[in-house]
């Protein structure tokens, strides 16, 4: 239960005034117009809350805003004094990662607010350990995580006790200076430090880890209202989208509303079950696409306004070239039955350790298999593309890939790292669009199984470089320098 004492409710009431400024706008969301007279509902029982699928009551959806936003601050409050004592100081912040489960509600953790007020965050959370579950066959990791931290300009602290979480945090996490830091604890002790990985991780950081850009031509957007108002019925939508572009290989970027003026960089812009879109993004993605881009939505993207009320017409509806750009229409991302039809309890896996355990009946990490209809998804969206995408290949769903430039030194970087850790992929090919002008001077492999780099063959066309990864076991790193 939140706090409803006295002094929460005049910081509510506070932050009503600040988001509903005139009468006219307090009486179009909540119908009346003293915003003081408004308090949230008290719960019969602890067990009450359970019970919702939505927040439709306009006062309980701005609690939630309102208590995101006093925690934040009360942290990036901490953090500035922190700061302003020795501006060196890395600030270390325990608020845990992206998940598909609604954190707003439960946990009142929102990742952009705390943007610029955090240097690093950890992600030691039970039940997400990177695997493939041997139960359903979900291939798990905290690779969400890992690209909204890239957003928000923040490295992450993840255990790295084995191959498979060292070479993620090598792959897709942002590396950061980070002064006064160290990290051996969540590396399983410190004989974790000395293994293979972690020496390779080391001796190249300096040169192919740090300095680098992300490079993604879609971008998936979890916008507040939808992620914050569906306790758990539109994280499905979105954790299934989100997994089929993992474990197909599409570059891609996770955004929030924060980060929504970013959108004109990608080619396309993926909203899977975003329920609720205000008139403003509606207007503001119709001329993305009327511009050129691809706007795709899935299942009920839009049905709703920013508060959750019904539209009479979908304004993205139907599917539709517009201007030079088009909207793509998924109608329904399809679950599929895990391989075993068990699935671990989300009683068993602690997301934030001490917090309300249990809200509805959330979607699992064992629950990520791949929908029934992945390759109906992703072949709407490569097949939408203005042009082909930064890098393609035919490595197998179990192989993940991250790609990135190196702007000092010309280098664009593809990293693929191999889930099955029991059995190496066999070769596979990949084309790449190089991200600098001119002439490839050279492809190399860096690997923890080698001692040194492995020149590769390479065939160039404009700006597409296709090469042949060899076997890989865990971990591979392609370097094409220009």
């Amino acid at each position: 239960k939140s706090c409803r004492c006295p002094r929460c409710m005049k910081a509510f009431h506070e932050f009503l005034h600040r988001h509903y400024p005139s009468k006219a706008e307090a009486v179009r969301h909540f119908g009346i117009a003293n915003v003081d007279w408004l308090t949230p509902n008290e719960w019969e029982s602890p067990a009450q809350p359970d019970g919702l699928a939505a927040i439709n009551d306009p006062v309980l959806q701005e609690w939630v805003r309102f208590r995101c936003e006093s925690l934040a601050n009360y942290a990036n409050d901490l953090s500035a004094y922190v700061k302003s004592l020795n501006s060196n100081t890395v600030v270390y912040m325990n608020i845990k990662g992206v998940y598909s489960f609604n954190r707003y509600w439960a946990n009142a953790v929102y990742h952009p607010l705390y943007a610029g007020h955090v240097d690093i965050i950890a992600f030691d959370t039970g039940g997400y350990e990177a695997r493939i579950d041997a139960n359903t066959g979900a291939l798990v990791s905290q690779i969400r995580s890992y690209k909204a931290a890239r957003q928000m300009n923040v490295g992450c602290d993840e255990p790295m006790g084995d191959e498979l979480h060292a070479s993620i945090q090598m792959a897709f996490g942002h590396q950061i200076t980070a002064g006064g830091y160290a990290g051996a604890p969540w590396v399983s002790g410190a004989n974790s430090s000395f293994t293979p990985s972690l020496e390779f991780f080391r001796h190249y950081n300096s040169r192919y880890y740090t300095g680098v850009e992300g490079v993604a031509d879609v971008a998936v957007l979890r916008n507040w209202p939808s992620m914050a108002y569906s306790i758990n019925a539109t994280y499905t939508p979105a954790t299934l989208m989100e997994q089929v572009l993992i474990q197909h290989h599409v570059p891609f970027d996770i955004l929030f509303d924060e980060q929504f003026d970013r959108i004109s960089h990608y080619s396309a812009v993926i909203l899977a079950g975003q329920e609720c879109v205000s008139d403003v993004q509606v207007k503001a993605l119709l001329d993305y696409a009327e511009k050129g881009g691809t706007l795709v939505i899935a299942d009920n993207t839009a049905q709703f306004n920013q508060w959750r009320e019904k539209r009479r017409n979908n304004p993205f509806l139907p599917a539709r070239k517009i201007g030079t750009g088009q909207i793509v229409y998924i109608p329904k991302i399809t679950r599929a039955e895990s391989h075993s039809g068990k699935s671990q309890a989300a009683d068993d896996q602690d997301p934030e350790p001490g917090a309300t355990p249990q809200k509805g009946a959330r979607m699992t990490p064992s629950q990520w298999v791949l929908p029934k209809n992945h390759l109906e998804i992703i072949r709407a969206i490569s097949d939408s593309l203005p042009h082909s995408m930064a890098l393609t290949c035919d490595a197998p769903l179990t192989t993940v890939m991250e790609i990135v430039k190196r702007p000092e030194t010309h280098e664009t970087i593809a990293h693929f790292i191999n889930f099955d850790t029991k059995n190496a992929t066999e070769s596979f090919k990949t084309t790449v669009r190089t991200q600098f002008k001119g002439a490839v001077k050279s492809v190399q492999r860096l690997t923890p199984d080698l001692n040194d780099a492995e020149q590769l063959k390479f065939e160039q066309k404009d700006d597409l470089v296709t090469v042949t990864v060899p076997q890989t076991r865990v971990y591979s790193m392609i370097v094409i320098t220009q």
